[in-house]
């Protein structure tokens, strides 16, 4: 991921995004720009990271090994932060805004 970021911003230095947005739908995936309602991103335009995704890891609880399912999966009315990047054409979702 590290790499990805560095290699977006090296090839568009003056052209990233920072944007509050709200998840509109899961399935696909959509979401909008908080002060600009009318602008809404589509799935084909986003990448997410691990923080808001589900995945399983392995855990040592109790001196035993388990695989646990995290379930960080974006959820409608989720308001999150996302980076835009090669003007407008990627977007990345980082995490979700507390």
């Amino acid at each position: 991921m590290v790499e990805l970021f560095k290699e977006m911003i090296d090839n568009t230095p003056n052209d990233i995004e920072i944007l509050q947005c709200k998840v509109l739908t899961i399935s696909p995936l959509t979401i909008q720009v908080v002060d600009q309602p009318k602008r809404q991103i589509p799935n084909d335009f986003l990448m997410l990271t691990r923080s808001v995704t589900k995945y399983k890891v392995d855990m040592k609880m109790d001196g035993i090994i388990r695989n646990v399912e995290v379930d960080n999966a974006l959820r409608i009315n989720d308001i999150i932060l996302v980076v835009g990047f090669n003007n407008a054409q990627k977007f990345v979702v980082i995490d979700r805004v507390v």
